[in-house]
């Protein structure tokens, strides 16, 4: 049996608005302004890591 000392999920929400060039990063409020179309934001991009340290 394996055991690990460190678990790390993180988590990355990045926001554009192509016309602005506005990008949020971890920020919660903005991935749901993206979400919902606010702001002119057009994508949300999301990425999970997940980092084992032995």
């Amino acid at each position: 049996m394996t055991e690990y000392s460190h678990l790390h999920i993180n988590m990355t929400f990045k926001c554009r608005s192509i016309p602005y060039g506005y990008e949020y990063t971890n920020n919660y409020r903005a991935q749901i302004s993206c979400l919902r179309g606010e702001l002119g934001y057009n994508f949300v991009v999301s990425l999970i890591t997940i980092t084992i340290d032995t």
